[in-house]
């Protein structure tokens, strides 16, 4: 309990990043935006676009799982009296928990020039999409058995995240 308060700072640094006014970049001189402009909405074919979603997917979800996990094995490890695997269970939280918003976060990130969507509609489509990808992948898993079981959830999560962004 007394990491608490340095787990909350931590994980709001990170999932919750702010520039300061005197952190941003001013253009030093003339800029011709449409330039600018043209280079981003550059047109993208669809197959494109899921192949980098589910590999910046992957990317972030990696990631943010080994992170995630780590934090909830240092956080909010319980004494248990001299076991073999203090913190076991809380790093498998903060595993799955880090991979599902990971992911989420890594396959909101890429903008394409056509993109219909925001980024906060794209953000809580892809972490829904992660969430029923990693259940799914680790259901389809699961009897085949236990390392199938966190190789389906992982390739799930990048999937769905990935997935419930073909409309955007």
């Amino acid at each position: 309990m007394k990491n608490t308060p340095r787990a909350i700072v931590l994980s709001l640094l990170v999932f919750c990043p702010a520039l300061a006014r005197a952190q941003r970049i001013a253009p030093a001189g003339a800029v011709r935006t449409e330039q600018a402009f043209d280079a981003n909405t550059r047109q993208w074919r669809g197959d494109a676009r899921f192949a980098v979603r589910t590999l910046t997917a992957a990317v972030g979800g990696a990631a943010a799982a080994f992170g995630g996990g780590l934090l909830g094995a240092t956080a909010w490890a319980k004494d248990c009296g001299g076991c073999e695997d203090a913190g076991l269970e809380e790093f498998v939280i903060g595993f799955a928990v880090g991979a599902v918003a990971g992911a989420g976060i890594g396959a909101a990130l890429p903008r394409f020039g056509n993109d219909q969507c925001s980024f906060s509609t794209r953000l809580w489509r892809a972490l829904g999409g992660a969430a029923v990808g990693s259940v799914t992948g680790a259901l389809l898993g699961k009897p085949f058995g236990e390392t199938e079981l966190f190789v389906g959830g992982a390739i799930g999560t990048a999937f769905g995240a990935s997935a419930a962004l073909i409309g955007c």
